[in-house]
């Protein structure tokens, strides 16, 4: 049987496992997305990488090292890094900043567990709303298995909202004139247009209702034609 503390910590363990997951999900999709896309690839070129990195990593591997020193802890960095490596400005869909919203909170707990030996902090509080949480400054943080599900909620929203918005932004931009060489022959752009849906399909719920990447390539080109 677990004791209060050892289910406590239990628990907290698995927030950062939760939080882990997802910052690891968006680092391996930026870092295929410069290997694979032209245009991220362009957007990556002027960023610093150690003098150590470049002579060390694979080319392969480079793009994990432009990511070293960034963090997915916040809306504004997550954003930041599409703009920096992927190239994608402009508007962020309200969908978008909700879940990243919903997202640097749980961040938030995971900074409390690591930096501040589980408590809540005043800084902590204020993304959460200060006002209706004093009561919780300075305290442990005790996480039951109802509120570990809804972490767990988060993270998975968040990275199928993310998956499903950086699924339609790169593959309308790979439609661009600039940049653009779709064949429209499938035998022609298989092994290229697998690159990208083998990235970002999932067996559970795949970006866009679609069941294979044949079936994907034919919804790109229909939305091409409909341009």
């Amino acid at each position: 049987m677990f004791t209060a503390d050892l289910k406590k910590t239990q628990n907290n363990l698995i927030l950062l496992g939760y939080v882990s997951a997802s910052e690891s999900y968006f680092r391996e999709l930026i870092r295929q997305l410069i290997v694979i896309d032209r245009r991220s690839r362009l957007a990556s070129e002027n960023q610093m990488l150690t003098f150590g990195a470049a002579i060390h990593y694979s080319k392969e591997l480079l793009p994990e090292a432009l990511l070293e020193n960034c963090s997915f802890a916040s809306k504004k960095n997550i954003i930041d890094a599409f703009k920096d490596f992927l190239g994608l400005k402009g508007h962020t869909p309200q969908e978008v900043e909700k879940v990243l919203s919903e997202f640097e909170k749980i961040c938030q707990l995971r900074h409390c567990i690591v930096h501040r030996f589980g408590k809540l902090g005043s800084n902590n509080a204020i993304k959460f709303g200060l006002e209706s949480h004093l009561d919780c400054l300075e305290k442990p943080l005790v996480l039951n298995i109802n509120q570990l599900y809804q972490v767990y909620q988060i993270c998975e929203n968040t990275i199928l909202v993310i998956n499903d918005h950086l699924y339609k932004r790169i593959m309308i931009r790979t439609l661009e004139p600039d940049i653009s060489d779709w064949s429209w022959d499938l035998r022609k752009d298989k092994n290229k247009f697998e690159k990208y849906y083998s990235l970002f399909a999932s067996l559970q719920k795949p970006p866009m209702p679609v069941s294979s990447a044949t079936e994907a390539y034919n919804k790109l080109r229909e939305y091409k034609n409909s341009l």
